[in-house]
């Protein structure tokens, strides 16, 4: 088959590299060509939103999958023509659309964790434009217009991942020798996603015809605290640490300076109460696992301790599964 994948991130490489586990073929997209893509990727370095430009990348494949990311403070405007150009180019081609999302639609965390049905609930601005994008999907998919796959995770963490909760402040800090820092409540149970479980995920569900019109949550092992995390890190790196968390407030007059930290503040609800997701539909009808924690954390720390190319070759999924 051929694979075409928007976007050359931690979870696009990802995908690109579980894809090519199984000798599919893929192209890459993105506006500059990472270095040191692996033999017999394709690159094609233009702007998504050239969506004639988008069409011709595409002509050919079987599979588009979206993985494009915006900056966070223009995460809002930014993201919903890139997803609007994905759908057009797919529609152009024929092809199916697997989407990787997060679960701002989710809203506010209940007492049950989040399930694949959880209904659109946002209590945030990126949470509404969330569930506008992914409602589109659905209506395209039941409209019989185009085939699509919608792939979901909780919090993101791995090789090449930075800016998230368990990225530079936290991670990043404690290899650097620095104390590391955490968001909310440090002893609240979090669902954290493993970026190459992510590239898992979406090379199953794209490889399955079968998994279209359907919403997948990336396998995940059991939700941790940041205090937990800090421990498990501390252990690896043979070495006390003391987990701090930075206050709303602080954020909020950074912010002021930093649009990009001001963008953080509206979604710090998922750090002050369990934020947990169910993951049974992968498991059972993709046969997918999830990647051990400590192991996932053992390779994230040492692309920080010793960080490579955008492109280098990332971790397998623990266990290799075909």
């Amino acid at each position: 088959m051929e694979h075409t994948i928007l976007g050359a991130g931690p979870v696009g490489l990802s995908a690109m590299a579980a894809l090519l586990r199984r000798d599919e073929r893929v192209r890459i997209v993105s506006r500059t060509r990472p270095a040191d893509l692996p033999q017999g990727v394709v690159h094609h370095a233009i702007d998504a939103r050239d969506i004639s430009a988008l069409g011709r990348a595409c002509a050919g494949s079987q599979v588009v999958y979206q993985c494009l990311g915006a900056r966070y403070d223009r995460w809002a405007t930014d993201l919903p023509p890139l997803q609007h150009a994905a759908v057009v180019a797919t529609k152009l081609v024929g092809a199916r659309l697997v989407s990787f999302e997060n679960v701002y639609m989710y809203g506010m965390p209940g007492r049950e964790p989040f399930a694949e049905d959880h209904a659109s609930q946002p209590c945030s601005e990126k949470g509404r434009v969330r569930a506008a994008m992914a409602t589109e999907l659905r209506d395209l998919h039941t409209r019989g217009e185009l085939a699509v796959a919608q792939v979901r995770a909780s919090d993101l963490f791995g090789p090449h991942m930075r800016d998230s909760a368990l990225g530079a402040q936290l991670i990043g800090r404690a290899v650097a020798g620095k104390s590391p820092r955490g968001l909310g409540d440090l002893s609240t149970p979090h669902t954290w996603a493993y970026t190459v479980d992510a590239g898992e995920t979406l090379a199953r569900v794209g490889i399955s015809s079968d998994a279209s019109g359907r919403v997948w949550h990336v396998p995940s092992d059991r939700p941790r605290s940041q205090l937990e995390v800090a421990a498990s890190l501390s252990t690896l790196l043979r070495r006390p640490l003391k987990l701090g968390a930075t206050p709303a407030w602080l954020l909020r007059m950074i912010g002021v300076f930093d649009p990009v930290i001001g963008a953080m503040v509206e979604m710090g609800y998922e750090f002050d109460r369990p934020f947990v997701l169910a993951d049974s539909a992968a498991r059972r009808e993709l046969g997918q696992t999830h990647t051990p924690f400590v192991d996932a954390l053992a390779a994230t720390v040492q692309w920080f301790v010793a960080p490579r190319t955008a492109s280098a070759p990332l971790p397998s999924p623990n266990p290799v599964v075909p």
